[in-house]
């Protein structure tokens, strides 16, 4: 609908009645008497650019008439009408000048239909030959934005609501960023923060072919353009005009924003933040998650007082946010650079615990993958792993494999093991393992490497011959080999390396010398980590340099040559540093001669403490477990890489203590110390 005096018709007056003079200026019409049977010129909707040109012209034109005889006529004055008039019985399009009745038999159907409005007014109304009765009123087929676009002359301004309706109905990419282009000057805020959000809604869809690419992105940096001149130009020369934008209007186009990739600038982002800070409470929960989470793929740094505002807000509001927005909002936090307040994650954990029964395992793997990032393995966090770890045991057929990669992965950068659903993911991934893809095999191995670090034999004892031939003990380094040729070098390495912990005898040699020293023995574009990963490969299986398993000369001088520097560098040390120096003090009150940070004698393998017992100075290593070393969880237990190590070092030193965290701290005083290394040195002896 049309209505008069609205801005659709204004400015479609306005633009029409400009093509008509231009009409008139061209071609001359030839007045006739106003009669019903005295056809008036109706032109092709390319000259004003719509058919509502006939309705906002229909006094304009009255009296006028021309008739166009073909539409491939170089004297049509009207432009070119091919499409629309050839649809016509006849070649001609007329408009009747009092019934304003567009007159002919259409045969383009509802193409042709549509090209032409018609203005209905008290009287008869002519449509395919036939007489209707219709009410007064002014009409059009074409009530887009989209159409309106189309004007020839442009229009300044359309109106907001039909705007706004346009921006969100569309479902063309491409119409889309038209609208975003030949408008975005005049956007207010909501029209941004809608367009933003259908630009994002495309994007993360994959909806958006591949050459409409670059026009995305230009339409996203019109978009942040048009938001920035808010947060900088002043209304009534008072205060920013973001400052008056509804808490949900700036939620959404500051998530569409993250979702696009388009960080902002530093300006915009003080502007942002000083505002976000002061009304953090205005947000409702679902709106505080969304800006916590954008503030956390942009990275923001240097407004600490806008992140643990927010943080605040998340401690005093969890128990309204959803099972998603607590997981994101996790995730948001665990990748901003600055610190979050030390009451948030204790309460994510503690609404966490209370309700996993009901939340999805995306969630739940985007949580474990946060604590992960940050770190968190004390105990006040251990409680919401094990009710995960419940939660997977139960519905591990739920789960499906992305989320299986994340949860493991996030376990083993933890160190927590829990036996029931380490196996029934174990059960299955040995069925998933056709679906396992390159980028997936890496990190499953290694997570199963640190987490379940025992030998394919003690598999085989523990779980029987059916099992240890399907299980994923079996299953993973077998595509794990067939799948080398598509790894990269830094998924080499760490499969290589999760082999070598998984399968420490003859099976694991042959697979690497088979499938991954070809891809290894002549790689000169190695980094220093890589190397190091290699040359701890080769002392697992007391590798030599005449018969190297994975690394050729010069690789494995190479290799050599970095594991040294990293003893020397110190880089092989741990959190266990004051806990060394306590068990060294210990032993000095004992009389025993030892040394800390020692080394094998073949200089290869570091070692803690270093006993020299009597009566021939016999060396015993003596090995301080500090909590990186050991699983967070109970049973504390060595992981997969330091079982490895110590796997070596008693190959070169068949007697071999441990002093783990976890016994050294329950000891009360120096004499409960004294004792408890005493019993360790009697065992010795």
């Amino acid at each position: 609908m049309l209505r008069r005096g609205s801005r659709y018709y204004q400015a479609t007056v306005g633009a029409a009645s400009q093509a008509v003079m231009q009409l008139r200026s061209s071609h001359p019409l030839t007045p006739q008497a106003s009669s019903s049977s005295s056809p008036l010129l109706c032109g092709e909707r390319d000259v004003a650019g719509t058919s509502w040109l006939f309705a906002s012209c229909h006094r304009r034109l009255r009296g006028y008439t021309r008739e166009v005889d073909n539409a491939d006529s170089p004297q049509c004055p009207l432009g070119p009408t091919a499409g629309l008039c050839s649809r016509l019985d006849g070649g001609k399009l007329v408009l009747h000048p009092h019934t304003s009745v567009v007159q002919g038999s259409w045969s383009g159907g509802i193409e042709a239909r549509r090209a032409c409005g018609t203005v209905r007014e008290k009287g008869t109304h002519w449509a395919h030959g036939n007489k209707i009765a219709v009410k007064p009123r002014l009409t059009s087929s074409i009530v887009s934005v989209e159409e309106l676009m189309r004007l020839r002359p442009g229009v300044d301004s359309v109106p907001a609501g039909q705007l706004n309706r346009q921006l969100r109905k569309d479902p063309n990419p491409a119409t889309l960023i038209r609208l975003i282009i030949r408008w975005h000057k005049v956007f207010d805020a909501v029209h941004v923060a809608t367009a933003l959000t259908r630009l994002a809604h495309f994007w993360t869809k994959r909806a958006i072919p591949s050459h409409l690419v670059p026009s995305v992105q230009k339409s996203g940096v019109l978009l942040r353009q048009r938001l920035q001149h808010m947060a900088t130009v002043q209304q009534n020369g008072e205060t920013p005009i973001i400052t008056q934008l509804q808490p949900r209007v700036l939620a959404n186009a500051l998530y569409a924003l993250a979702r696009l990739w388009l960080l902002l600038d530093e300006p915009f982002l003080d502007a942002v933040c000083c505002h976000v800070a002061g009304q953090a409470g205005a947000f409702r929960p679902q709106e505080l998650a969304m800006v916590v989470w954008a503030f956390g793929r942009m990275r923001v740094t240097g407004h600490d007082d806008v992140t643990t505002a927010l943080g605040l807000q998340v401690v005093e509001r969890a128990a309204t946010l959803s099972d998603y927005s607590l997981a994101n909002v996790a995730m948001a936090f665990a990748d901003l650079p600055s610190p979050p307040p030390p009451a948030l994650f204790p309460a994510i954990s503690g609404h966490v615990t209370q309700r996993t029964a009901g939340m999805s395992f995306t969630s739940l793997s985007k949580l474990v993958r946060a604590y992960a990032r940050l770190g968190l393995r004390n105990p006040p966090h251990l409680a919401m792993h094990e009710a995960i770890a419940g939660e997977m045991a139960t519905r591990a057929p739920e789960a499906n494999l992305y989320d299986v990669k994340m949860l493991l992965a996030g376990w083993s950068e933890l160190g927590f093991a829990h036996d029931g659903a380490l196996r029934v993911l174990r059960q299955r991934l040995a069925v998933w393992v056709e679906e396992i893809t390159p980028d997936q095999v890496t990190p499953l191995l290694w997570a199963y490497a640190q987490l379940a670090p025992f030998s394919m034999e003690q598999h085989h004892q523990q779980q029987g011959q059916e099992e240890h031939e399907s299980g994923v003990h079996a299953s993973l380094p077998r595509l794990a080999a067939q799948l080398a040729h598509l790894l990269t070098t830094e998924e080499l390495s760490l499969t290589a390396l999760a082999l070598a912990v998984l399968l420490p005898g003859e099976e694991g040699r042959n697979l690497l010398s088979t499938h991954f020293a070809p891809f290894l023995s002549y790689q000169s574009f190695l980094t220093k980590k890589q190397y190091t990963r290699l040359f701890e490969v080769e002392l697992a299986y007391a590798s030599s340099e005449e018969e190297p398993v994975l690394l050729a000369q010069p690789g494995y001088g190479i290799a050599r040559r970095v594991w040294l520097e990293a003893l020397a560098e110190g880089q092989q040390a741990d959190d266990g540093e004051l806990l060394r120096e306590e068990v060294h003090h210990t032993l000095q009150s004992l009389g025993v001669d030892s040394e800390v940070a020692w080394r094998t004698d073949d200089g290869m393998l570091p070692v803690d403490v270093m006993l020299f017992l009597e009566p021939h100075g016999k060396q015993v290593p003596l090995q301080v477990d500090g909590r990186s070393r050991l699983t967070c969880s109970a049973p504390h237990r060595l992981l997969g890489l330091h079982l490895l190590r110590d796997r070596v070092l008693r190959q070169r030193c068949p007697v071999l203590l441990r002093v783990p965290f976890h016994e050294w701290e329950q000891l009360r005083g120096e004499a409960d110390r004294a004792a408890y290394l005493q019993a360790k040195l009697q065992s010795v002896s």
